[in-house]
C-alpha cells in the first residue's frame, strides 16, 4: 500500500508539472498573429517544446509537436505502466478502449467524461450530418456519462439548431464551428473537474495527457493554417481553450 501511494504521489507530481506547461489561449493568438513559421519556431523554443524543435519548416514543426507528446506519454507510462494508457492515446478508434475504461474502477471517471464527448460526436455525425434514424444511431452510444439523460432528446434532433437547444453548453450555437468549440469547452471543463480533490489516483494521467493532446491539435492547426496561408480568423476558430 505504501509503495502504491508513493508511485501515485510521483505520478501526481509529474502530471502537475506537465499541467503547468499548458499553453494558454493568448500564446496561441500570438502564434497566429505572427503569420510566420519562423516566428512560431522561435516562440516554441521558449516553451517545453524546445528540446524537440529543430527547424522552422512545416514538416519539422509538426514532427516536433508529435515527438513532444510521445515523450510525455512515455514519461507518464514509465511511472504508472498500464496498458489502457498507451492503448487510448495510440489508437484512432477509441470506442473499444473507452468501454474498457468504463469497466475499470481506476479509470471509470475519465471513461465517463470521454464517453460523453464521443456520444455527442456520434449524434452529430450519424444523426445530424448523415441523417440516420434515432433507432440506427442509438446502438453506437455509450449512454453512461452525465449526458445520458439527454440522449433521447438529442436523438430526436435532426438538425444542429435542434441539437444545440437540447445541450446546456450549446444552447445558443448556430454553426458547426461554434458547436465544436462549445463541445470542447464542455469537455475541457469536465476533464478539469476530475483533477479536483483526488491527488492520489491514476486517472490524473489520462486527464493531463488528454489536455496536452488537445494542445497538440491546436498547434497542428496553427502550423497547418500558417503554412496554408489561412486567414487569421480561420485559424483562431480552430483553437480550443484548455485553461
Amino acid at each position: 500500500m505504501l509503495l502504491k501511494t508513493a508511485v501515485l504521489g510521483r505520478l501526481n507530481a509529474t502530471c502537475r508539472s506537465i499541467l503547468s506547461t499548458l499553453l494558454n489561449t493568448e500564446f496561441f493568438r500570438t502564434l497566429i498573429r505572427t503569420g510566420s513559421l519562423k516566428e512560431v519556431y522561435q516562440l516554441l523554443k521558449k516553451t517545453s517544446y524546445s528540446p524537440f524543435v529543430g527547424a522552422a519548416d512545416r514538416e519539422s514543426l509538426l514532427s516536433a509537436v508529435e515527438s513532444y507528446f510521445d515523450f510525455l506519454l512515455d514519461k507518464v507510462f514509465k511511472i504508472y505502466p498500464v496498458e489502457e494508457l498507451k492503448s487510448f492515446f495510440l489508437v484512432q478508434d477509441r470506442g473499444f478502449i473507452t468501454e474498457k475504461l468504463l469497466n475499470s474502477r481506476s479509470f471509470r471517471r475519465f471513461g465517463l467524461v470521454y464517453s460523453d464527448f464521443l456520444d455527442v460526436l456520434t449524434v452529430v455525425r450519424y444523426r445530424v450530418i448523415e441523417g440516420l434514424s434515432p433507432e440506427d444511431v442509438a446502438p453506437f452510444l455509450f449512454a453512461k456519462g452525465s449526458l445520458k439523460g439527454l440522449l433521447p432528446e438529442m436523438l430526436k434532433a435532426s438538425g444542429l439548431k435542434e441539437l444545440s437547444a437540447v445541450l446546456p453548453f450549446a444552447s445558443h450555437v448556430t454553426t458547426f464551428e461554434e458547436f465544436r468549440k462549445s463541445l470542447f469547452r464542455f469537455h475541457v471543463d469536465s476533464l478539469r473537474k476530475l483533477l479536483l480533490g483526488y491527488p492520489f489516483t491514476p486517472v490524473v494521467s489520462f486527464v493531463v495527457l488528454r489536455l496536452k493532446e488537445i494542445e497538440k491539435v491546436n498547434l497542428i492547426a496553427v502550423i497547418e493554417g500558417i503554412a496554408g496561408n489561412f486567414e487569421r480568423e480561420q485559424i483562431e476558430e480552430m483553437i480550443i481553450d484548455t485553461s
